[in-house]
């Protein structure tokens, strides 16, 4: 199915929702376990990261240091 648009930002979630939101997902279909030393997100990370402005390149970098595509 093809969508026109794009999703939507998450700019109105606290940062617990979202680290609650990335829990799920981390842990939803098994990849914790392919995540070597994966520690759940803390909001207080989500903040912190949060506050941080990643070009693309540098989100890639991050993403290849988790062993991610």
């Amino acid at each position: 199915m093809k969508y026109n648009g794009a999703m939507p930002a998450y700019n109105g979630l606290k940062d617990e929702e979202i680290a609650a939101l990335l829990n799920h997902i981390a842990t939803a279909w098994g990849d914790d376990k392919k995540v070597k030393g994966f520690k759940p997100f803390t909001a207080a990370e989500v903040k912190a990261l949060r506050e941080k402005k990643l070009t693309p390149q540098q989100v890639l970098e991050e993403r290849k240091k988790l062993g991610l595509k």
